[in-house]
């Protein structure tokens, strides 16, 4: 069966579609749904210095700008319960409120707080804080007259050298208030003459300090309520004056006139004017403290009415906003010369004589020095610029301390004088010193001291006393030469020759070599053997010659027939100096060096004890040592003033 197709009339699908158009059309005509207001509302609410209470209606207005403009748009007045509202801003924008209390004196009259922004469409609470009421008198000028209107501007920062909260001038009575203007509990208040902003400034810290407290910047003040009684003062500081006149009364110009401040009695700061024609003198602006007047070189001044000492004033101390006179007569300068003759030897010996002037204070015994020199290569010395009074010169030596005082003499103002010619100090040296020295000197150098040498020694212990003595002696050239020279003539039985001689020195020099090793080479030597070959003809040979020579010079005796077999077979086998060696080590050959060293320097034979001890010490550090040693024992020491007792007082 074949399915049918159905068709709907054509008459109603026209209808249809007319239908279909027609609503569509309505559709189009219809008038649109409202699209999202574009604009935004801002709104908050205005507290009143605490949480709990907030401002009424027309309290405080409120003005609101964009974060980027300079001048507000537009403002409102809270209502009753301190709220209010903007409209119509464009979204996204970030807005800057300020705040203007209307109302009475408890708040703050302007309140902008540079952080409080307010994005559209957010609300918010603000609370204005409670101001205070800053104020106080300016005086200006040593005679604090009160400032006249307008002529001190006052600003209020939050920290120093910031930009001002807010600026207020004086008033026709001198007074400045800052009325509502801030609510920082503490603050720097800066004061400016407005005709003069260079005019000092001395601050008043205000009443919570006990008595006055100045300076010369602001001073940081701590606001816990109204304060009406931050007094200040501007002008000259402190003043120092006068005036200085001469002998006669009359007055001085020209003089330089200096002030020293002195700030727990050192030096400081120092200033310096010049008196006018009629010799007057001024220091304006003068920090409060102690102070030391004084005048040029050249001229001194006293203050008078007063017994100070001439050149400088007694310090003078300066109380805030005070003037303070000091009126000096002056006097004419005077110069000193003379001279000093002193011992030839002490000052080589010391160095130059140095010349000490003091200077007595009027009215005491007490002398200070003023001026201290050495005197030039003639013994003379020249002071000039010294104040009129009595003085006394004491002469010393550079590297002593002990002092010659002189008299004491006057100096008249404007004087030119020469005292009579000084001398320098006695020195009293120590007696035993001198006799020590003279017996290192001849027994290490084989001579006596010169009056220069001992008095070079004096010094030298003087300002180093641990300086040790005797290796000053063992380790210099002239006794190294010494040792020298005497081992060629007693081992070799000749003078040095003088390439050797040179040769030997610089190996002790450089610390190569010892005297004890030169001996033991120049007895190892063959020269040393055939000087034994002449000297003992029956000898069976040289070697046997050299060992008969050894025992001869270090031990003093003849060796036994067993000895002289043992010794010449090993110097056949191992050489001169392995015997040398053996020999030299020799508690026998040590004993024997012991004793002529106890000969040479203590003038006596050893007694057992010291003989054995000294053995085995000369064994153990060489004979360099022991004689180094044995030198600066006590009894080398004192035997010393018995060997040469008229040393004691040779240089006195």
């Amino acid at each position: 069966m074949t399915s049918a197709r159905i068709r709907a009339p054509r008459s109603a699908v026209r209808a249809g579609v007319i239908a279909l158009a027609a609503m569509l059309m309505a559709t189009l005509l219809q008038p649109a749904a409202a699209h999202a207001d574009p604009t935004q509302h801002l709104k908050g609410r205005v507290g009143l210095g605490v949480a709990s209470a907030y401002a009424g209606a027309g309290d405080v207005k409120v003005s609101i700008r964009e974060r980027d403009a300079a001048e507000s748009a537009s403002s409102v007045l809270t209502d009753e319960e301190g709220r209010f509202e903007f409209g119509d801003l464009e979204g996204d924008t970030v807005y800057v409120l300020s705040f203007d209390y209307l109302g009475d004196d408890s708040f703050m009259r302007t309140y902008a707080p540079s952080t409080t922004y307010w994005p559209s469409g957010t609300e918010r609470q603000i609370t204005i804080p409670v101001a205070h009421r800053l104020g106080g008198s300016v005086l200006v000028g040593l005679d604090r007259t009160p400032a006249t209107e307008g002529q001190v501007r006052v600003t209020l920062s939050s920290s120093a050298g910031s930009t001002p909260r807010a600026t207020t001038y004086t008033d026709a009575s001198g007074r400045y208030l800052f009325d509502r203007a801030t609510s920082l509990t503490q603050g720097y208040l800066n004061f400016e003459v407005v005709d003069d902003p260079s005019y000092p400034v001395w601050y008043y810290a205000g009443a919570e300090n006990t008595g006055s407290r100045f300076s010369k910047s602001a001073v940081r003040l701590q606001f816990s309520g109204d304060r009406t009684d931050l007094d200040t003062i501007v002008g000259d500081g402190s003043v120092i004056s006068g005036v200085v006149r001469d002998s006669s009364g009359a007055p001085v110009s020209g003089i330089t006139v200096y002030a020293n401040e002195r700030p727990n009695g050192g030096t400081g700061e120092e200033r310096q004017v010049d008196t006018d024609a009629d010799g007057a003198f001024v220091f304006r602006s003068t920090t409060p403290g102690r102070y030391r007047v004084f005048t040029s070189m050249g001229v001194y001044a006293q203050v008078q009415g007063t017994t100070s000492d001439l050149y400088h004033s007694d310090v003078v101390e300066v109380a805030p906003q005070t003037a303070v006179a000091l009126d000096f007569t002056a006097y004419l300068a005077s110069t000193l010369r003379g001279k000093v003759t002193g011992n030839r030897d002490l000052l080589a010996a010391y160095g130059p004589l140095v010349v000490n002037v003091l200077y007595r204070s009027p009215g005491t015994s007490t002398y200070t020095a003023v001026r201290v020199d050495e005197v030039d290569s003639a013994g003379a010395f020249t002071f000039n610029y010294l104040q009129p009074g009595t003085y006394r010169i004491d002469t010393k030596y550079l590297s002593r301390s002990e002092t010659r005082k002189g008299k004491s003499f006057a100096i008249a103002e404007g004087s030119d004088i020469t005292v009579a010619t000084l001398k320098g100090p006695d020195i009293a040296l120590p007696a035993d010193l001198n006799t020590y020295l003279t017996a290192l000197y001849t027994d290490f150098l084989g001579r006596k001291p010169g009056r220069t040498e001992i008095l070079n020694w004096h010094l030298k212990l003087w300002v180093s006393p641990n300086t040790k003595i005797v290796p000053t002696f063992a380790n210099s050239d002239e006794y190294r030469l010494i040792r020298i020279d005497a081992a060629y003539q007693d081992i070799l039985g000749r003078k040095a020759d003088k390439p050797g001689r040179s040769n030997w020195l610089k190996q002790m020099q450089r610390g190569r070599i010892t005297t004890d090793d030169i001996e033991r080479q120049f007895y190892s030597s063959a020269e040393y053997e055939a000087r034994a070959r002449l000297a003992f003809p029956s000898a069976t040979s040289s070697k046997a010659a050299f060992v008969m020579a050894l025992y001869r010079d270090l031990l003093g005796r003849k060796v036994d027939s067993a000895g002289l077999a043992a010794w010449t077979n090993r110097a056949l086998k191992s050489g001169n100096a392995s015997v040398v060696k053996a020999l030299w080590g020799a508690p026998e050959v040590a004993r024997s060096r012991v004793a002529d060293m106890y000969r040479h320097y203590l003038l006596r034979t050893p007694d057992p004890t010291g003989l054995k001890s000294w053995t085995k010490f000369i064994l153990k550090h060489g004979d360099t040592a022991t004689r180094a040693t044995l030198t600066q024992s006590s009894e080398y020491y004192n035997l010393s003033g018995r060997r040469f007792p008229e040393m004691y007082n040779a240089y006195d």
